[in-house]
């Protein structure tokens, strides 16, 4: 029997690429723990992700105290 890269979840993978295939839908709970406490997002998409490996472009999310959002 051939395993199929789609059942398995690779937490080391960038998420930006996670929703590509059926990974997502198949491992939510373990998506939500990369989420969880966000710290980076992606410049390219705009996604976000506690540890900056898991985004192909991160960037640091500045502290809500510097953030100016005018």
């Amino acid at each position: 029997m051939v395993s199929d890269k789609r059942d398995k979840f690779d937490s080391e993978r960038a998420i930006c690429k996670l929703g590509k295939d059926k990974t997502l839908k198949n491992h939510l709970n373990e998506f939500l723990e990369l989420v969880k406490d966000p710290r980076y997002y992606c410049s390219k998409c705009g996604r976000i992700a506690h540890k900056k490996k898991n985004l192909c472009e991160p960037e640091k999310i500045p502290d809500s105290d510097n953030l100016s959002l005018d």
